[in-house]
């Protein structure tokens, strides 16, 4: 089903971003002793240009089943639906019929769904009403085994750094995938990111070529993976059966242990020679509820919890090029109406390093600050930022012309 004819056409540039589709997939295995594999496996593909992870992931949940009870002819009733939807409106909210069901759906401000917000109070609507793309990615749920960690892939994200999810199924570390990228909220990701990588990608020997890592986070299952990227330098397994492998048999296809080459089983564990600049905080760590680690309404508290914290420290790190940014705008004083529109000045590394020092920032703080400004994430972010400052210019520009 694809739902590329729906919603507003927008006119803006090309990133990296737009050449790719976004597919969900609902899949089913039934046992068939009449198949040589013993399962008859199949798939249904939502594929769109937008990234409602929340959205789209609903839709092929009501879509799936039926599609398997009633056949085809239910993709076309679901497309047709589809295309009924009305245009997207950013900030706001609309419900959308789909078989039956009615999804209402908050639309994110942003081009990307990942970016998120405060989340205010934990959600308690009915199944069917709430669809916030700005909650949909539970961290919590996603890392829980690796919880102290969050802070150090926090940093790993932020400075761009190559990241390699293993997991044991496509729905865990595509989660997990979209969580790492969410974390990092309200930048937004400038790097690659695949949910769900395989071998037969034809993007393998581009990510497999040792001489130049990618600013990149994949996600993966197959165990191939801790050899053929046995370079890239930060590795998260997760696991969330501790006792079994990541591979069905283990006996014949043993995972190893990236340095000493001896099998093991998949651990929740990151793999990194990196030191983090900042430790996890304590504080958040153990106001984290403890009981029922596996329940919806721990998972919900917990998740809210670590989405302020991240969010209030990605605030805060942003902080200091938010206000030399500010700096980079004529004022006033510089604009007259008998003279052209001024432009933005330049971002200057050395000034914005005096700005850090001058406002008490120390050796380590620099250090990441060094690090983030040569990332795709702060260049992503500049540019937006650039293009609000040039709109802002205009706008001053033309109030002085009326006046």
């Amino acid at each position: 089903v694809s739902t590329q004819s729906t919603g507003r056409k927008e006119k803006k540039k090309k990133t990296v971003r737009d050449r790719f589709l976004y597919g969900y997939a609902f899949f089913r295995q039934q046992k068939d002793d009449s198949i040589s594999r013993g399962y008859l496996q199949k798939s249904i593909v939502l594929v769109s240009p937008y990234s409602y992870y929340g959205l789209f992931k609903r839709v092929v949940t009501v879509m799936g089943p039926m599609f398997f009870e009633f056949g085809p002819a239910l993709l076309e009733a679901a497309y047709q639906q589809c295309c009924s939807w009305p245009d997207r409106v950013p900030g706001g909210t609309v419900d959308l019929p789909i078989l039956g069901k009615v999804i209402n759906f908050n639309i994110p401000y942003s081009g990307t769904t990942l970016v998120v917000g405060p989340t205010g109070s934990v959600p308690t609507a009915p199944k069917d009403q709430v669809m916030s793309n700005m909650q949909v990615v539970n961290i919590y749920h996603c890392f829980k085994n690796i919880q102290t960690k969050l802070w150090l892939l926090w940093e790993l994200v932020l400075l761009g750094e190559p990241i390699l999810v293993v997991s044991s199924s496509p729905s865990t570390c595509s989660d997990a995938v979209l969580g790492l990228i969410s974390l990092i909220s309200p930048i937004e990701y400038g790097g690659d990111f695949r949910p769900y990588f395989t071998i037969h990608d034809p993007d393998f020997k581009k990510f497999t070529n040792k001489s130049k890592l990618p600013s990149c986070i994949l996600g993966v299952t197959n165990p191939f993976f801790f050899k053929a990227l046995d370079h890239w330098p930060h590795i998260v397994t997760i696991n969330e059966a501790p006792r079994s492998s990541i591979i069905s048999n283990a006996k014949k296809e043993p995972t190893k242990d990236r340095n000493s080459g001896i099998p093991h089983e998949i651990k929740n564990e990151v793999q990194t020679k990196y030191k983090a600049f900042f430790p996890a905080d304590k504080n958040i760590t153990k106001q984290l509820m403890k009981q029922n680690p596996d329940s919806g309404l721990t998972s919900a508290v917990n998740n809210d919890l670590l989405r302020r914290h991240f969010l209030r420290i990605t605030e805060n790190f942003m902080a200091p090029l938010e206000s030399y940014c500010a700096t980079l705008i004529p004022g006033n004083k510089t604009m007259s109406p008998f003279s052209k529109i001024p432009s933005i000045r330049p971002f200057v590394e050395a000034t914005f390093i005096t700005h850090l020092i001058n406002i008490g920032k120390n050796t380590k703080e620099l250090e990441m600050y060094r690090k983030f400004i040569r990332t795709q994430n702060f260049i992503h972010w500049f540019k937006k930022k650039k293009r609000e400052g040039i709109n802002e210019i205009n706008k001053r520009y033309y109030l002085i012309l009326q006046e």
